[in-house]
This record gives C-alpha cells, sequence and structure tokens, in this order.
C-alpha cells in the first residue's frame, strides 16, 4: 500500500515538474489557455446562446471574429463596414459565400492579412477575399486598393467592386492621375477609328478631376509600342478643369503625340468651369496633330481663357488647313466671351498650319512667346488689340 502511495506521489511531482505550463499568448511552443478560444487541447471559438449575447463582450467587436452560438448550433463570423454577424453556412443560402468564409477563417486562425495580389484589375469581379489592401500586378494599370466606403461609384479606373459587392479605391499618394490607369493606349492598325478613340478616357480623367480637387495633373506617357501613331482623339475635348497636362520629352522634342480627326480640332478651353470658376491650363511636352484638315476655321487648340504651354509643338497638315493654335477672348458678351490675358508659350512650335497661332480680342491683349517658332505656316494672324510679346 506505502508503494502505490508513493507511486502515486511521484507521477504526481513528475507532471508537476516536467510538464508545460499554460500560459497565456506568448511563443509558438506554448500550450495557450485563452479565456475567448478555448485554445488548451484544440482550437474552439467562444461559444454564446445568441448574437446579442456575443455582443456584450467588447472584445469580439473587431473584424474577422468567430462565435458559436447554441441557437443556430453553427458559427458567425463578425463582418466590417457595416459590422454585423454573419452567419458561416456551406452553401444554400442566407450565409456567407463559402470562399469569402474560408478566407475569414484563416485570417481569424493565422493572421489578417496585409495585402494580397490579383494579375489585373478585370480580377476584381471574381475576388471574394479578405484583406486590407489590394495590389493589382498589371504594369499599366495596376497599383494599390484600398476598401472603399465613399459615394463614388465603381468606374474600373479609380474605384473597383468586387463579387461582395464591396469598393476598391485606387491609392494615389500625390495629385497626378496616370492615362494608362484609364486604357490610355495609341493607335493600333486594324481596330478602327472608334475602338481606337481616346476622348472619353480624356473625359473620364477630366471629369475625376473635377471632382476631386486634389488632382491638378494628368500625365500621358508616351507609349512606345506606335509612338510615330500616337494617341487618336475622334472628338474634340472640352478643357473645363483647372488642370496640367503633361507628356514625355525634352526640350524641342515632345515624345507623347495627340492626334486629331479630319477637320476635328483637339482641345476647346472654356472660359468658365460649371462652378463659375475660371479654367486654367498647362501643357508640358506634347506634340499636337492633325490627322487632315481643309477647314481654316478649326483649330488644334482653341482657348476663351489662359493657357501656359511648355515645350509642345503643333503639326498641321499644311498651309490651307485648320489653324494650330486660336486664342480668342472678349469682354463682349457670346461665343467669344472670355480672358486669356498672361498666357504664355515657351519653347513651343507651331507648323504646317493655316494661321500657326491666330490670337484675337481685348481680353487677349498679353500673351507672352518666349523662345519659340513658327515653321511652314500660310500666314501670321493677330487682332489690333493683341500686344504680342516674343
Amino acid at each position: 500500500m506505502k508503494k502505490i502511495a508513493i507511486l502515486i506521489l511521484i507521477c504526481c511531482l513528475g507532471k508537476d515538474l516536467i510538464g508545460q505550463p499554460p500560459i497565456k499568448r506568448s511563443g509558438d511552443n506554448s500550450t495557450v489557455v485563452d479565456a475567448n478560444m478555448f485554445a488548451s487541447r484544440s482550437f474552439r471559438p467562444p461559444v454564446f446562446a445568441d448574437t446579442s449575447q456575443a455582443a456584450l463582450v467588447p472584445t469580439l467587436d473587431s473584424c474577422g471574429k468567430i462565435i458559436f452560438t447554441y441557437d443556430v448550433n453553427g458559427l458567425w463570423v463578425r463582418e466590417c463596414n457595416p459590422k454585423k454577424w454573419a452567419r458561416v453556412t456551406g452553401g444554400g443560402g442566407g450565409g456567407v459565400d463559402s470562399p469569402y468564409v474560408k478566407n475569414q477563417i484563416n485570417d481569424s486562425l493565422v493572421k489578417i492579412l496585409d495585402y494580397i495580389t490579383l494579375d489585373s484589375i478585370g480580377d476584381f469581379a471574381t475576388f471574394a477575399g479578405y484583406t486590407n489592401s489590394v495590389s493589382i500586378r498589371d504594369t499599366l494599370r495596376g497599383g494599390i486598393f484600398n476598401i472603399y466606403s465613399g459615394t463614388d461609384t465603381a468606374d474600373n479606373y479609380m474605384v473597383c467592386e468586387d463579387a461582395l459587392g464591396r469598393k476598391w479605391q485606387r491609392f494615389v499618394q500625390d495629385g497626378v492621375l496616370n492615362a494608362r490607369w484609364f486604357k490610355f493606349k495609341s493607335y493600333i492598325v486594324g481596330l478602327g477609328n472608334a475602338a481606337n478613340d481616346m476622348a472619353p478616357y480624356m473625359r473620364a480623367m477630366l471629369d475625376y478631376a473635377i471632382a476631386h480637387r486634389r488632382f491638378t495633373e494628368i500625365y500621358i506617357p508616351e507609349d512606345k509600342r506606335t509612338p510615330d501613331l500616337g494617341y487618336f482623339f475622334l472628338t474634340r475635348v472640352t478643357l473645363d478643369a483647372k488642370v496640367k497636362i503633361r507628356g514625355d520629352g525634352t526640350i524641342n522634342y515632345p515624345k507623347t503625340k495627340l492626334v486629331s480627326w479630319v477637320n476635328t480640332g483637339l482641345f476647346f478651353q472654356p472660359y468658365l468651369m460649371a462652378d463659375g470658376d475660371v479654367v486654367t491650363t498647362e501643357l508640358v511636352n506634347l506634340n499636337l496633330s492633325a490627322s487632315t484638315s481643309t477647314d481654316s476655321s478649326i483649330a488644334l487648340f482653341e482657348t476663351r481663357s489662359p493657357t501656359h504651354w511648355e515645350n509642345v509643338r503643333i503639326e498641321g497638315t499644311g498651309s490651307n488647313g485648320g489653324n494650330g493654335l486660336t486664342i480668342l477672348a472678349t469682354s463682349t458678351v457670346g461665343d467669344s466671351l472670355g480672358n486669356a490675358d498672361r498666357s504664355s508659350f515657351i519653347n513651343c512650335s507651331f507648323n504646317q498650319s493655316y494661321n500657326g497661332t491666330y490670337i484675337y480680342g481685348d481680353d487677349a491683349n498679353k500673351i507672352i512667346f518666349t523662345n519659340c517658332e513658327w515653321v511652314g505656316n500660310k500666314r501670321w494672324q493677330h487682332s489690333k488689340f493683341a500686344t504680342l510679346c516674343v
């Protein structure tokens, strides 16, 4: 009997001496005893009568938490935006989609992912994962997207929608919109003019800049696949924003080429924005070219308000074609109402047009040209009101 008692005592002492003490939240090699997870031997989420009882526990009010309730004899996962308990089911309706649930559970057991990677913008349509950020690999339209709860609708440029209806907004640190995000591409022979038309995408960028005033620049990189063909515009675009449009290039050699359709201008710049503010623009490192022009009343660029150019080259289609640049701004109410005073042009070239530059109006009376040239134009014309500083 004594031997049995001694043996029991030794076993008890051995357990206390060599057994691993349960601790809370230490290393991976430690047994975990957690009041929330009941993980001393195997994973088991907190158990409650129902979700109302679970709501009384503050530590459970965070994204990705999992609980079990007796009323439905099943699991729930805590969703975000808005926060609510969603029933975990394997299908059959009334619950959360299985791919989403699997990701939620995995995140709860391991960690919440900082980001995951998708191949292209189009992959958002089938994406149902859970993460803080999504990285798009596509070198042209890719970038970082964060979960978004604002009012902007999904446009697949700056805001995308996933398979669960959640919105993701492109992360942009500076105030620059890249034209490639908006599907800009140079002319591809065989697609036809409508498929090559970049005017709608230019319009989309301008609308976004107007709605989000922190964006003050549009960057249009040179497309080196077909640089001579350039970006094609089937219709004229109204520049009704305070914005800088910048391309690639060096002095006297702008590389980003924008091409208009037959007898069609590229840009018209009005006097006022929709909110009554005066429109002002900047153009840098751009080659503005005409496909074909036989109408001398049309200009590649026409403005009623101040514009400032640097290293911009205009290429017309011959001396009987349209104007390269038209500045038309008067104080008289009507189509020419505006004020383009103090417009400036540095290292610019106006070539092969009816008028390289046509300037008219009592509110276009001081225009500054620095290191500019006019080559192969039929004539030079400006109004009696204009004072040209060259």
